[in-house]
């Protein structure tokens, strides 16, 4: 008895104390708070957050029909955004507040996962990385449901290991809650499912018995989640706005690949070069020496959780393009975890660590550049509407193309009223024809996502048109243009 203790004990020489651990925790717990606070009102808000602003000032009904409706994400989000902006309001910040708090209950979640899955060392130094790396930080400062749907997936897996390890009861339930609450979430929830499915599916002759209660439970969440799913599948996957995801390639692989590392939209950088070579030396470590660590389902989990989504996502890009790094963040917890059991696996404890700080620090200029521009994804509604109304005279029109700008003048407009007008995506000046112009001028917002400046043709007026334009104002991503009726003066 006395020589199995010791050999236990030597073991994990190495790690942390659970005093020692907990203080350092709770540190990294207060940088994640403090790097997500920074600035987080600061950026204006992008073309899909005021879409959550929008959708958040609505009753729960019409919240549910236009998320049926839109068929890009489910209606869950919203309602917590509804609920949510009662409470803080509707700045910049307050919407952001949301996802920047459930990033930061991830940290912890984070830790308790590596700890289980390896050591606590390892908990720590992953929930590190969660604290301050770009891509996740991007998306805490975000008033969208990706850093939700992170939280709640930490969670649900949390609850499956504990569920694994004592088959109670109450873990299988609280899983299948947080399962039922990520699919309404996100679609892509779907794949995080399947990943739990799986790893049961192969621990079947072991865990019978946990593989039939996790089954029963979730059979439930398939019940209660039916209604939505047949309502989506009714409304046709067809209307999704997400034709602009490119078609799948070895480009968009590794592009997406890249920007999980790097940050959204960088260029190639000697410090996001680093990241990326380090984190993939870590994970194809973990891969080749992990067999010979703990037993215990994290690893396996992160194992599904990691390789599973990206191929069932492949494939079903194959017949709609759906690779796209915004949505397959939910393999970024696990790319994290088993990257950072491979260092500090690889390397010994100090070392381990300073690989890790140093991988943080490369970060560092990504998100110097993060905070430093009001505009996200060059995207700058609030100053095109506030040029609207700096020249705008009440009566005037203003034209939108289907929803582009929509939310964006009812959140960021403050100048005289208009009348509103919509078009097809596909229209141009001659749908404008029968529309008054009012006493002066009609405005016409544009989505210029190549940012050239350049009136697109099906918005110049042709001689028999009964407009001209007076004036075109450009902003990143974002064209206004402005047209006066014949016959009056700009």
């Amino acid at each position: 008895m006395h020589q199995a203790t010791t050999i236990r004990t030597r073991g994990r020489p190495t790690d942390i104390s659970m005093q020692h651990a907990q203080l350092v925790l709770l540190a990294l717990i207060l940088l994640a708070a403090a790097v997500r606070g920074y600035h987080l009102g600061y950026h204006t808000l992008w073309a899909d957050e005021t879409f959550t602003a929008a959708l958040a000032s609505q009753r729960l009904e019409a919240i549910v029909q236009i998320s049926a409706e839109d068929v890009v994400h489910p209606p869950l989000f919203y309602v917590l955004m509804l609920l949510w902006t009662r409470l803080v309001g509707n700045s910049e910040f307050a919407l952001r507040t949301l996802s920047a708090s459930t990033s930061i209950l991830a940290l912890p979640l984070i830790y308790v996962l590596g700890r289980e899955g390896w050591n606590r060392r390892t908990g720590l130094a992953a929930a590190f990385l969660w604290a301050c790396f770009p891509f996740v930080l991007w998306y805490a400062q975000e008033a969208r449901m990706y850093a939700l749907l992170v939280a709640v997936s930490l969670a649900a897996t949390l609850c499956l290991v504990r569920g694994m390890e004592r088959d109670s009861p109450p873990w299988w339930i609280a899983n299948a809650i947080l399962n039922l609450i990520g699919l309404y979430s996100h679609y892509f929830y779907v794949f995080l499912l399947a990943s739990q499915a799986l790893y049961l599916a192969i621990k079947l002759r072991s865990r019978r018995d946990a593989v039939r209660h996790w089954f029963l439970f979730n059979a439930i969440v398939g019940l209660l989640y039916l209604p939505w799913a047949i309502a989506i599948l009714r409304n046709g996957l067809e209307q999704a706005g997400i034709d602009w995801i490119a078609p799948l390639s070895p480009q968009t692989i590794l592009g997406a690949f890249w920007q999980l590392n790097a940050g959204y939209h960088q260029e190639i950088s000697i410090g996001a070069l680093l990241v990326t070579i380090v984190l993939t030396s870590g994970l194809i470590a973990e891969a080749v020496f992990g067999r010979h660590g703990r037993r215990s389902p994290v690893r396996g989990l992160m194992w599904t959780q990691l390789l599973l989504p990206p191929l069932l996502v492949a494939l079903l890009s194959l017949r709609q393009p759906l690779f796209y790094s915004r949505f397959l963040q939910i393999v970024l917890p696990a790319y994290l975890l088993l990257a950072t059991a491979g260092l500090m696996r690889l390397l010994r404890p100090p070392l381990g660590l300073a690989i890790i700080v140093l991988v943080a620090l490369a970060g560092l200029p990504v998100l110097l550049q993060m905070y430093g521009t009001r505009m996200r994804y060059e995207q700058d509604w609030q100053a095109a509407m506030e040029h609207i109304a700096d020249h705008a005279t009440a009566g005037d029109a203003v034209a939108f193309r289907e929803l582009q700008g929509k939310h964006a003048y009812w959140y960021y407009y403050k100048g005289p009223s208009l009348n509103q007008v919509e078009m097809a995506l596909e229209q141009g000046i001659g749908s404008l024809g029968a529309q008054p112009a009012g006493p002066q001028h009609m405005w016409v917002v544009i989505w210029d996502a190549a940012q050239s400046c350049e009136v697109p043709s099906s918005f110049v007026p042709g001689p028999d048109e009964q407009m001209i334009i007076n004036d075109v104002a450009c902003f990143p991503s974002v064209m206004v243009v402005t047209y006066t009726s014949q016959g009056q003066s700009p």
